[in-house]
Parts: C-alpha cells; structure tokens; sequence
C-alpha cells in the first residue's frame, strides 16, 4: 500500500510540475510588445527596448509605453521606463507581437544612465493611473 500511494504521489506532483512548465511566462527580449493589466487600459502597449544587468539593481528591462489614454499623459506615450526584470511580468497581460520602441527611446535611456537611474517595481497599472497624474500640477495639456 506505501508503494502504492507513493506512486500516485510522484505521479499527481509531476502532473502538477507540467502544468506549471506549460504556463511559465515567455522569456523576455528585446522587440517584444506586450498589453498590459488594468482596467481602461486595454489599448496601452509596451515594448521592450533593451535588458541590461546594471550594478547594485540586477536586471533591468528598459520599455516604452503607447496608447496612453490623454487623461494620464500628454501625447498618450512614455519614451523610456525602466523596470527590475523580477517585477515587470507580473504586470504584463500578453504577448501582441514585436515592435519598435518610441523616437525618445534612446535619449531616455541615455539620460538615465547619466543619471545613474534606478528601476522601477510597482504595476504599470498604478505608474499610468496614480503617478502620472501627480506629476501635473494641473490637468495636462491636451
């Protein structure tokens, strides 16, 4: 009876390893765009412009964000964002398919650097909704 039972044991767990191996996210890598999770959102979309291991933070995926609704940001667009690669899939919804990062891309991830930048960890989510409209002192420019 023990053999038995130890059996089905190893059986149900490795039934359980499988079906956590089929729904592990996708990698992340340059070119990828991806929507996000949140409600209102459903047009917002993220590519990744570069992933890089930086000194005292780990691995950082720099992204651009589009389709920003025009009550969070003027221009509906984020050149550049970092993100801790340990935190950015969790806010990720699903793989669209690959893109181009925004024209400002690169002059964001140059200042950045400059700058000695650090990365970001909470949900695109609350960065798009809450910080955002923080930063204005009064509604943005439409």
């Amino acid at each position: 009876m023990p053999i038995r039972f130890l059996t089905l044991t190893l059986a149900a767990m490795a039934s359980l390893f499988s079906i956590a191996a089929a729904q592990a996210p996708v990698p992340l890598a340059v070119g990828q765009e991806w929507s996000i999770h949140g409600e209102g959102l459903e047009d917002v979309r993220v590519v990744i412009g570069h992933i890089e291991e930086v000194e005292g933070l780990g691995p950082v995926v720099h992204i651009s964000v589009s389709g920003i609704p025009p009550e969070y940001t003027p221009g509906g667009m984020i050149g550049h964002l970092p993100y801790q690669a340990s935190a950015l899939p969790a806010f990720l919804d699903t793989q669209t398919g690959t893109g181009e990062v925004a024209p400002e891309f690169e002059n964001g991830l140059a200042h950045w650097r400059n700058a000695g930048g650090g990365a970001f960890d909470i949900s695109l989510e609350e960065l798009i909704t809450v910080l955002l409209p923080a930063s204005y002192p009064t509604d943005p420019p439409k």
